[in-house]
Order: structure tokens, then C-alpha cells, then sequence
């Protein structure tokens, strides 16, 4: 009856699981597939690719005699991309392919050795994804609480032991480890934790689950039958003791961390950003604020706060929005290659952050990130060298935002070195660079009424959208550049014989830019309050002096006379970066009171 009830209670972290390695497997964004092969032998894998994808492909090698090789081919069989020894210590790794078309897409798994056969992993990751982090996953956006809770312990002062520790590392430098895996919930709660011998109220242990890349842990939560406050982490991982160093290896910090507070009365959460949700993740080690949520719902709140809160910038102004320069330093290895900062800004600043390498071979990369984690700007050699800088950047709203000092490639990178980061607010950007040309502004009414008249709307290519006058030029004033979500409104006359191009543009300071920029964008068009069906819309791209453009177009003809209203809406669903600016999640809408006379 024991084995009964810890298969329904005990509590699991997982690692997304492996892919069987066969012939024309199916390999998935995200998910690692595992095999073995003799020398000369191959796997062959598809996935489904999208037009415009930049996917990364890592191959590595696991024991015996094993010379890593990937082939990319496309949906045609042409081979667009291989690689042998790119990745570090002579694995390899494809990137920098962008797929040409929607379809099937094949990868080849090669053992290049001459002889013997060895084991391998493979996986593929979108390269957006590489940046900061994996990727910043989905936030928790409803307002609801996502932990759920078991039964807590009566007591405060919990006593744990640990029953053996990992072969292949120092002991004490395990005990240390599973030390702050405990103190990180201490941290943020009224909790003690002492280590005792024998049995304790928590008892740690290493053991063997199922091998590799499966269950990492197993937990029974407080006054449960299972064996109640038992952890038992699996000896079969490739362990690093906090940050991983490759594809392959599992913190053991992160997990450790997560057992504890299943041990401490947490179960899973549905926020896929908090430490306590059941797919593990090698770069969220320590509690979240769900998890925090959580935790202070069973005990109260206490401690020292959260021990992932980033400093702030030392010797920053009173009055931000004065110009001014603050300048910090610091040093990142493999133990430590991210630094947090925060500053504040007011409404209207423009900000440039520079990151100059000073020593080492360190490869500097800037993240920025608004107050919710978002992913806002990041950039990695704009500095000169290998130094980084994100320049006039403009701050539409006030607030505290956070600023990564990084290297290239985060936890995977291999560089190190000491760094000068400066945050200098500018008077406004330089001569001759401008916000996107697309950025809707503050509502001016002009004299608009009820509808009169009636238009038809049709689809039309790029050539006629180029050739046709625009409807923007039959305005009596242009739309006001602005970056902040909201509403303008202006007034146009037509020639009731004439077709107009009614075009909607977003602009970009370069292609890459703009292909990040689009998946937050959608635009639609109405007339008189009706909505334009999508499939008369075109979309084009294009390019001027300064940016790379992409157009949303319908054409207007058989006009009626009298008064039409018009309206088209530019929707962010996220905060989008051009390059130059920051524009804040919301709708920007143009209203137009047109008389075709």
C-alpha cells in the first residue's frame, strides 16, 4: 500500500523528455533526442520549419568513440546548412541558417569517426531563443495565483538531514549547494533550516531514479504517507553544481531548490516562469514570485526578502531625467556571467548603456528588460570589438527597468573578463536618426460626423500600391510620430474617381530587427466602423534610406460622395523595440473623416 500512495502523492521534476533516435524521427523546438551510433552510421530526423526561422542545431557527444556531425536539409532535399566542429569541445553546432519556406525540414545525425560507435544528443532551439536566458518564457498574465499547496509543517524551525552526498564532487562543496537550496526559501519566509544527523524532518539522499534526462527528483511533501519529507535526488544526471556549463548537464541548485519546496508543502505552479513548475529549467534557480506567493500563503511572510532582487546602479541621481552618467564595473566567469542593474527613467529620456570589455577575452552582451521581464532590447558587438551597446533608447512611460551585463551565449558561453558598463541620459538622439515613421500619437479632433457615403475595399499587389496616390497625401496634416499608445484623428478630401492606397507601415533599423518585431505586431483596417476582411489586406516589405519596412495595404475606390470614416489600429501585444525605440504594449490608432467630393 506504501508504493500506492507515493505514486499518487510524491511530487516530480521533470526534464522534458527524449526522443526515441530512429529513421526519420520526429524532433521537436526545445526537446532533446538521445542515440548511439557505429562509425559512419547516421539518425535522421524532421521537423516542421516556418519561413523565416533561425533554428540552432546542437549535436553532442556522450562517451565511447564519437565525431559529432549535423546536415540541414530542406523541404526539397537541398542541404542549406552542416557543420562538424563548431560547438566547444569538438561537438558540433548549425546556426545561422534562416529557412527559406513553410514545409517539412530533415536533419542527419552523423558519427564521422572511423571506427567504434559512441552515444549522442541532439536538439534544436530557436536562435531567438538563445537570447537571455533560453528566452524569457510566458508570464503568468491573468492575475491569478498559479501555485498549488499541500499541507505545510505545524513548525518553523525545520531540522533536515543529508543521508550521502554526489560522487565526482567535493562533499562540502555539495553540502554548500544543498545549503542555499534551503536558505533560498528562508530567505523569503519565517523558516529556519539545521542540519541535523540521523533523521530529520527533511531527509536528502542520492539514488538512482532512471538514468539521464528523465525524473531529476523525487519529493514527499509534509505529512504525507509516502514517507514524509523524503527528497531523493537521481545520481544518474550529469550534475553541475549551480550554473550549467553545456547542453547536458542539470543544476543541481535549481533542482535541489525545487525539491525543498515540494518538501516544504509547494506543489507545481501553471507559471512557467516560477521555479516550482514541473518542467525543469537550467537557468530558474531560485524561488519566483509565485513561488514566493506560495510559499508566504503557508507560513507567513519573513525572512530577508528575495535573493534574486538585482542591486541598483550605486550613486544614481535624485532626478533621473537631468542629464548625467552612471558608471559601474564588475567581473564575469563561469561561476558568475550575469550582472543585474537597475535604473529608473521619467517619461521622455533617452538612454544609451555601453558595456566596454576591459580585461580577458570577455564577449559582452547588454540585455534590457522592463519591470515584468520582458525582453526589450539586447545587443552584442554594436560597442566595437567585443563590446556591447544598446544607444538612444526612448522611454515612453517612467519606471524602474533592469539591464543585464552579460557574454555572448550566457550560460553556454566559454568567455571571461572584467567590464565597465556606463548609462549615459542623452539630450535626445543624434542628428539625422528619428523614431519608426509609423508611431501613432496624441488624439487631435478634427470636425468628423456621421457617415454619408460608402467605399470599396479591395486587395492590390505591391506594384499598384506603389503606383497609386496614398491616402495618407490626401490629408490636410500628417500623422504626429509619437511613441506611446493612443488615439489621433485627422481630416482628408478624395477625388471620388481615384483609387488610394490606405497603408499601414511599421519600420525597423535593420531586417533582424524587424523579423523580431513582427510577431508582436497586427494591424486592421475598418470603414465605418466595420472591420476589413484580412484577406483583402497585403502585406509587402521595403526599404528606405534609414529603416526596413513592412506595409499592411488594402486599396479604396468606387467612392461615393460625402463623408467616410476610416480607421486603421496597430496592435502591440507585447513591448516592441525598433531599434531606436521602445514602444509599449497597447493599440495605436489613426481615424480618418475622408469626403470624397
Amino acid at each position: 500500500m506504501k508504493n500506492v500512495w507515493r505514486a499518487l502523492v510524491i511530487a516530480i521534476f521533470w526534464l522534458l523528455p527524449l526522443l526515441p533516435a530512429s529513421a526519420q524521427a520526429t524532433l521537436e523546438y526545445g526537446q532533446p533526442a538521445s542515440g548511439t551510433l557505429a562509425a559512419g552510421q547516421k539518425d535522421t530526423y524532421s521537423f516542421n520549419g516556418k519561413k523565416g526561422e533561425k533554428p540552432v542545431i546542437a549535436m553532442n557527444a556522450h562517451g565511447g568513440n564519437m565525431l559529432p556531425y549535423v546536415a540541414l536539409y530542406d523541404p526539397q532535399g537541398t542541404l542549406i546548412g552542416e557543420d562538424s566542429q563548431g560547438g566547444e569541445k569538438g561537438n558540433a553546432l548549425l546556426k545561422g541558417q534562416v529557412l527559406p519556406a513553410d514545409g517539412l525540414y530533415t536533419v542527419d545525425a552523423v558519427n564521422k569517426a572511423t571506427d567504434g560507435s559512441g552515444g549522442y544528443t541532439l536538439i534544436i532551439k530557436e536562435e531567438s531563443q538563445q537570447v537571455y536566458f533560453d528566452g524569457p518564457r510566458a508570464a503568468n498574465t491573468s492575475g491569478k495565483q498559479a501555485y498549488q499547496l499541500s499541507q505545510p509543517w505545524d513548525h518553523t524551525n525545520i531540522t533536515y538531514s543529508i543521508q550521502n552526498t554526489l560522487q565526482g564532487f567535493n562533499a562540502q562543496d555539495v553540502v554548500a549547494v544543498l545549503q542555499a537550496a534551503f536558505q533560498a526559501w528562508a530567505n523569503n519566509s519565517p523558516l529556519t533550516f539545521t542540519q541535523v544527523q540521523g533523521q530529520g524532518d527533511i531527509n536528502v539522499q542520492f539514488g538512482p531514479i532512471d538514468g539521464q534526462y528523465n525524473i531529476l527528483g523525487e519529493t514527499c511533501p509534509p505529512y504525507n504517507p509516502c514517507d514524509s519529507g523524503s527528497v531523493l535526488l537521481d545520481s544518474g544526471e550529469t550534475w553541475a553544481l549551480t550554473q550549467p556549463q553545456g547542453y547536458n548537464d542539470i543544476s543541481l541548485l535549481g533542482v535541489a531548490t525545487h525539491e525543498f519546496g515540494h518538501a516544504i508543502g509547494l506543489l507545481h505552479t501553471d507559471d512557467s516562469n516560477a521555479l516550482m513548475y514541473p518542467e525543469y529549467s537550467p537557468y530558474v534557480l531560485q524561488p519566483a514570485q509565485d513561488d514566493i506567493a506560495g510559499l508566504q500563503r503557508l507560513y507567513g511572510v519573513g525572512g530577508s526578502g528575495p535573493v534574486s532582487n538585482p542591486p541598483s546602479l550605486p550613486g544614481f541621481p535624485s532626478n533621473p531625467a537631468q542629464t548625467g552618467q552612471m558608471q559601474v564595473s564588475g567581473q564575469l566567469d563561469d561561476t558568475h556571467y550575469t550582472h543585474f542593474w537597475d535604473f529608473d527613467v521619467v517619461a521622455g529620456d533617452t538612454v544609451t548603456i555601453d558595456m566596454q570589455a576591459q580585461s580577458g577575452d570577455l564577449d559582452s552582451f547588454l540585455v534590457l528588460l522592463d519591470a515584468n521581464n520582458n525582453v526589450l532590447a539586447y545587443n552584442d558587438d554594436t560597442g566595437g570589438g567585443k563590446s556591447a551597446e544598446l544607444a538612444h533608447l526612448q522611454f515612453p512611460q517612467a519606471g524602474t527597468y533592469t539591464v543585464a551585463a552579460t557574454r555572448y551565449a550566457q550560460a553556454q558561453g566559454y568567455t571571461s573578463g572584467t567590464y565597465v558598463m556606463t548609462i549615459q541620459y542623452d539630450v535626445g538622439p543624434p542628428t539625422g536618426v528619428s523614431s519608426a515613421p509609423v508611431a501613432p500619437g496624441n488624439t487631435s479632433n478634427p470636425a468628423s460626423g456621421n457617415p454619408t457615403a460608402s467605399v470599396q475595399v479591395s486587395a492590390g499587389d505591391a506594384a499598384q500600391i506603389d503606383k497609386l496616390p496614398s491616402l495618407d497625401g490626401a490629408l490636410e496634416s500628417a500623422f504626429a510620430s509619437s511613441a506611446t499608445p493612443g488615439e489621433q484623428a485627422r481630416n482628408g478630401t478624395v477625388d471620388p474617381s481615384q483609387t488610394y492606397a490606405w497603408e499601414q507601415t511599421w519600420c525597423a533599423t535593420d531586417a533582424n530587427t524587424l523579423a523580431g518585431n513582427l510577431p508582436d505586431i497586427s494591424v486592421q483596417f475598418a470603414v465605418n466602423g466595420e472591420p476589413v476582411d484580412s484577406s483583402l489586406v497585403t502585406q509587402r516589405n521595403f526599404s528606405s534610406s534609414q529603416y526596413q519596412c513592412v506595409g499592411y495595404s488594402v486599396l479604396l475606390s468606387g467612392w461615393s460622395t460625402g463623408l467616410v470614416n476610416l480607421s486603421s489600429t496597430l496592435s502591440l501585444k507585447a513591448p516592441v523595440f525598433d531599434g531606436n525605440t521602445i514602444y509599449p504594449q497597447g493599440d495605436y490608432v489613426y481615424t480618418y473623416a475622408i469626403q470624397a467630393r
